[in-house]
């Protein structure tokens, strides 16, 4: 850090009047506060480290403390770091502030096989931290184990399901997978039975003399694996309002309606498409002598998601109580599924060529020769999905999808069509605070960032409007003044 950005750090605290995500001020004029070796923790990590910065008075303002002696507070910090398992090693600067010292500790977040950082006297599932808004929480046991597991290859879906038959399995199903891997891999599986097919694809294994299939065989090909896992499902609500909260001082229900998925994989991400598809809106506009639909999502990018959840979410027994989410909103459609990124992929990474890293192994390879309804398969298991998403959308002249992960889930995000591609041709001819008012006439609330990305101007162009809109009484804001949360509809 150069003193030019850690003073530009310093006016942004000042700013906000707050610790950040990535940033923990202390004054530590004594000593050390004991819970700084938990921020070492949480910055180690995290997935962007922090900043640590020793000789300011939050409650002053950000201002240094004049009897802070920062020599002192390094050696103090080393050896905070040195209580950690594997050690933090903080990369400490002593910049001049307003004729003082001050201590700053840049914390780097740690390699994944090194993950996680612990306090040593604690151990690992009592001592694990991570960083969540402006404090330090420690690691559930379900989160420890999550980061445990990134460092070797999880088996879960080759896990033996010892209460299940072959009469479990879906005869047709398995003909087919067998069939195909026949096809594909003749000098390997040509020769071989069903059985030995089965078997080797890790469909199936031998307990004490009987076949019985593992999870992977199960969930790909079973006639109704929630029969052995009642939770391996996939969950549909659509909301009424943004937040999910329904109008709870009036009779209107919390949701429009509401299922659960069961059934073999193919069938389940059949289904989820097709209500997504019975609930959205598909608009058309005219071009040249043809129709061309435009609906609120492409249900291609919509299929790619739900298999993609379906295929890398977390199936450890602690993950089994969690299902797939599928979440509509009036103004987006958002699929959840438990368990982060796996192994070294970040969500910078998604979709780039080359880049991949399968959390269950044996369920992807299966997917990739179990027929989907109508044509192909359920998954190529090439890393293809993301880029499929992202193509999807690009088509169909719609934003990006915004995607999240943290330890415990994975999230991607379909913002709802917003208008068809006329009105978008012609929006720069259309004045811009009109623009906003017919957004969110379609809208039950929209968010600055959103209007924004709808609009393709300029941060202080829609604020100054948004603004202008509110102070004459057309549009009103949902949340306090300066809440990061702040969203806007139209006064009716």
């Amino acid at each position: 850090m150069t003193i030019e950005e850690f003073q530009q750090l310093v006016m942004h605290l000042r700013r906000i009047g707050t610790d950040t995500q990535t940033c923990e001020v202390k004054e530590s004029v004594d000593k050390l506060p004991a819970s700084l070796v938990e921020t070492l923790s949480a910055f180690s990590n995290s997935a962007l480290g922090g900043t640590i910065i020793l000789g300011l008075s939050e409650e002053n303002g950000f201002l240094p403390v004049e009897s802070f002696t920062a020599a002192r507070m390094q050696d103090a910090l080393v050896s905070a770091g040195e209580k950690l398992t594997p050690v933090v090693r903080p990369e400490i600067e002593i910049f001049p502030l307003d004729g003082v010292e001050v201590l700053v500790a840049q914390v780097l977040p740690m390699l994944i096989e090194d993950k996680p950082c612990y306090i040593t006297e604690r151990g690992m599932y009592r001592g694990s931290y991570i960083r969540t808004g402006d404090g330090d929480h420690r690691l559930t046991k379900y989160e420890v184990d999550r980061l445990v597991e990134a460092n070797r290859q999880p088996r879960w879906d080759a896990e033996l399901v010892t209460d299940a038959s072959m009469d479990d399995l879906e005869e047709k199903l398995v003909q087919k997978v067998v069939e195909r891997q026949k096809l594909l891999h003749p000098r390997i599986f040509e020769h071989l039975s069903e059985t030995e097919v089965l078997s080797n694809l890790r469909i199936i294994a031998d307990d004490n003399g009987t076949f019985r299939p593992t999870l992977a065989g199960l969930l790909a090909l079973g006639h109704y694996p929630q029969k052995y896992f009642p939770t391996l499902v996939v969950t549909f609500t659509r909301y009424p309002d943004s937040k999910g909260e329904g109008n709870l001082d009036s009779r209107d229900y919390r949701f429009i309606d509401t299922q659960t998925l069961v059934g073999a994989l193919p069938y389940v991400i059949a289904d989820a498409v097709e209500l997504v598809r019975k609930h959205m809106n598909i608009g058309a506009v005219i071009e040249g002598a043809f129709r061309k639909e435009l609906p609120d999502y492409p249900l291609i990018a919509v299929r790619e998601a739900v298999a993609n959840a379906l295929q890398h979410r977390d199936y450890s027994p602690e993950g089994r109580a969690s299902a797939v989410s599928i979440n509509m909103y009036p103004d987006r459609l958002e699929i959840l599924n438990p368990g982060g990124l796996y192994g070294r992929v970040t969500l910078e990474d998604l979709g780039k060529p080359g880049i991949t890293a399968s959390r269950n192994q044996f369920l992807s390879a299966i997917l990739e020769t179990t027929p989907y309804l109508g044509e192909g398969f359920v998954v190529e298991n090439r890393g293809s999905g993301i880029p499929a998403i992202k193509t999807s959308l690009e088509e169909a002249e719609m934003f990006p999808a915004e995607m999240f992960s943290s330890l415990t889930n994975f999230g991607i995000t379909f913002l709802k069509r917003r208008r068809d591609v006329s009105e978008k041709k012609n929006l720069a001819s259309t004045g811009l605070e009109q623009a906003i008012l017919n957004e969110l006439e379609n809208h039950a609330s929209l968010s600055l960032m959103e209007l924004i990305k709808f609009s393709g101007r300029s941060r202080s162009t829609v604020a100054n409007k948004i603004k202008k809109l509110v102070a004459e009484g057309k549009i009103e804001p949902l949340e306090p003044a300066k809440s990061p949360k702040q969203r806007y509809r139209k006064v009716r």
